[in-house]
Protein backbone atom coordinates (compact mmCIF):
# COMPACT_ATOMS: atom_id res chain seq x y z
CA UNK A 1 0.00 0.00 0.00
CA UNK A 2 2.94 2.30 0.78
CA UNK A 3 4.35 1.85 -2.21
CA UNK A 4 1.04 2.59 -4.87
CA UNK A 5 1.23 6.06 -2.44
CA UNK A 6 4.72 6.78 -3.40
CA UNK A 7 3.57 6.79 -6.97
CA UNK A 8 0.89 8.56 -6.92
CA UNK A 9 2.64 11.74 -4.81
CA UNK A 10 5.01 11.28 -8.34
CA UNK A 11 3.63 15.00 -10.01
CA UNK A 12 3.55 13.12 -13.46
CA UNK A 13 1.89 9.94 -11.95
CA UNK A 14 -1.50 11.85 -10.02
CA UNK A 15 -1.20 14.64 -13.81
CA UNK A 16 -2.14 11.31 -15.89
CA UNK A 17 -4.55 9.67 -13.67
CA UNK A 18 -6.52 12.32 -13.67
CA UNK A 19 -6.05 13.26 -17.53
CA UNK A 20 -6.87 9.33 -18.21
CA UNK A 21 -9.83 10.15 -15.81
CA UNK A 22 -10.97 13.28 -18.09
CA UNK A 23 -10.19 12.43 -21.44
CA UNK A 24 -10.85 8.76 -21.24
CA UNK A 25 -13.29 7.05 -18.44
CA UNK A 26 -15.99 10.49 -18.20
CA UNK A 27 -16.79 10.14 -21.38
CA UNK A 28 -16.91 6.27 -21.44
CA UNK A 29 -19.80 6.59 -18.50
CA UNK A 30 -21.59 9.42 -20.21
CA UNK A 31 -21.93 7.47 -22.91
CA UNK A 32 -23.13 4.40 -20.88
CA UNK A 33 -25.55 6.71 -19.03
CA UNK A 34 -27.09 7.84 -22.84
CA UNK A 35 -26.73 11.59 -22.51
CA UNK A 36 -26.50 13.09 -26.17
CA UNK A 37 -23.52 14.02 -27.51
CA UNK A 38 -24.43 17.74 -27.28
CA UNK A 39 -24.49 17.73 -23.76
CA UNK A 40 -21.39 15.32 -24.00
CA UNK A 41 -19.45 18.26 -25.71
CA UNK A 42 -21.11 20.68 -24.24
CA UNK A 43 -20.62 20.28 -20.84
CA UNK A 44 -17.69 17.26 -20.92
CA UNK A 45 -16.04 19.01 -23.59
CA UNK A 46 -16.07 22.80 -22.82
CA UNK A 47 -17.18 23.18 -19.34
CA UNK A 48 -15.63 20.08 -17.80
CA UNK A 49 -12.59 20.20 -19.47
CA UNK A 50 -12.02 23.46 -19.82
CA UNK A 51 -12.34 23.79 -16.20
CA UNK A 52 -9.50 21.28 -15.50
CA UNK A 53 -6.88 22.60 -18.37
CA UNK A 54 -7.23 25.93 -16.15
CA UNK A 55 -6.23 24.25 -13.11
CA UNK A 56 -3.87 22.05 -14.46
CA UNK A 57 -1.86 25.49 -15.43
CA UNK A 58 -2.47 27.22 -11.70
CA UNK A 59 -1.56 23.70 -10.16
CA UNK A 60 1.77 23.78 -12.38
CA UNK A 61 2.78 27.22 -11.73
CA UNK A 62 1.64 27.12 -8.12
CA UNK A 63 3.37 23.99 -7.23
CA UNK A 64 6.74 25.11 -9.50
CA UNK A 65 6.47 21.43 -11.61
CA UNK A 66 8.24 21.49 -14.80
CA UNK A 67 6.24 23.10 -17.21
CA UNK A 68 6.17 19.91 -19.79
CA UNK A 69 3.42 18.67 -17.54
CA UNK A 70 0.57 21.13 -18.97
CA UNK A 71 0.97 19.24 -22.14
CA UNK A 72 -0.25 15.85 -20.62
CA UNK A 73 -3.83 16.52 -20.42
CA UNK A 74 -4.34 17.94 -24.27
CA UNK A 75 -1.81 14.64 -25.33
CA UNK A 76 -4.29 12.59 -23.74
CA UNK A 77 -7.07 14.04 -24.87
CA UNK A 78 -5.90 14.09 -28.41
CA UNK A 79 -5.66 10.14 -28.08
CA UNK A 80 -8.86 9.95 -27.24
CA UNK A 81 -9.88 11.93 -29.67
CA UNK A 82 -8.47 10.02 -32.30
CA UNK A 83 -10.03 6.63 -30.90
CA UNK A 84 -13.31 8.02 -29.35
CA UNK A 85 -14.91 10.82 -31.22
CA UNK A 86 -14.54 12.95 -34.52
CA UNK A 87 -12.36 14.83 -36.32
CA UNK A 88 -13.80 18.22 -34.95
CA UNK A 89 -13.11 17.37 -32.02
CA UNK A 90 -8.80 18.22 -32.53
CA UNK A 91 -9.34 21.73 -31.92
CA UNK A 92 -10.45 21.33 -28.18
CA UNK A 93 -6.99 19.25 -27.37
CA UNK A 94 -5.68 23.10 -28.84
CA UNK A 95 -7.47 25.33 -26.54
CA UNK A 96 -6.64 23.21 -23.61
CA UNK A 97 -3.15 23.62 -24.32
CA UNK A 98 -3.88 27.59 -24.73
CA UNK A 99 -5.44 27.31 -21.31
CA UNK A 100 -3.41 25.86 -19.88
CA UNK A 101 -0.34 27.59 -20.57
CA UNK A 102 -2.62 30.86 -20.23
CA UNK A 103 -3.24 29.51 -16.54
CA UNK A 104 0.41 28.82 -15.88
CA UNK A 105 1.96 32.12 -17.40
CA UNK A 106 -0.45 34.00 -15.29
CA UNK A 107 0.32 32.44 -11.83
CA UNK A 108 4.05 31.59 -12.40
CA UNK A 109 5.97 34.07 -10.36
CA UNK A 110 8.53 36.58 -11.85
CA UNK A 111 11.88 36.58 -11.18
CA UNK A 112 13.44 39.79 -10.49
CA UNK A 113 17.12 39.63 -11.29
CA UNK A 114 19.27 41.86 -8.51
Amino acid sequence: MTKIKQVLLIPVTSYFLISLLLTFILPLISRALHISSVMRIGWGFIIVNGIAAILFGLQVARKRRPAWLILIFPLLFTLAVYFLYGKYAYWFALIYLCLSYLSYGLKKPISVAK
